[in-house]
């Protein structure tokens, strides 16, 4: 929210990305986790080193992880 360079994307199929220039280039930083289904992301209004991650995909499909919970960053990713 106080970041307007800053973009974060997740995929269903394939984990988090986090871009700091305007979205010129990304970086992957959710690689090291059990899970890569993700479901949202969300970042704190009150903190925007603090992002939350969804794991999961709402539809059931074989293809894809059912995810293992919420994720908690305080370092922005």
């Amino acid at each position: 929210p106080n970041q307007p360079n800053v973009f974060y994307i997740g995929a269903v199929n394939g984990g988090v990305w986090k871009s700091d220039d305007y979205g010129r280039t990304w970086n992957p930083i959710f690689d090291q986790q059990p899970t890569q289904s993700i479901g949202a992301i969300a970042v704190a209004p009150s903190n925007p080193n603090i992002v939350y991650v969804a794991s999961g995909e709402g539809l059931q499909r074989p293809d894809l992880s059912v995810g293992d919970g919420i994720y908690k960053s305080t370092d922005a990713g």
